[in-house]
């Protein structure tokens, strides 16, 4: 799916990321953008913008967004 995903230029999103193992092996595919239960577990909307909130703060935008992995902020 990477593969095809880079031949197509489209951004690849790993789900069901459960282990640093799994990280550490999607990193080196290239993956940059992953979601699953290591980072957070599921959660209604609000629960999210209440997560994000206390992930973030004290970051500026160009801080969070400079990750090189999502979920590693």
């Amino acid at each position: 799916m990477m593969s095809i995903g880079k031949e197509l230029r489209l951004q690849v999103v790993a789900e069901g990321v459960e282990t640093q193992a799994q990280v550490d092996y999607l990193q080196s595919l290239g993956v940059r953008y992953v979601q699953g239960w290591l980072f957070a577990r599921a959660m209604s909307s609000q629960d999210c913008d209440d997560w994000l909130a206390v992930n973030l703060e004290g970051r500026t935008p160009e801080e969070a967004a400079a990750s090189t992995f999502v979920g590693l902020l």
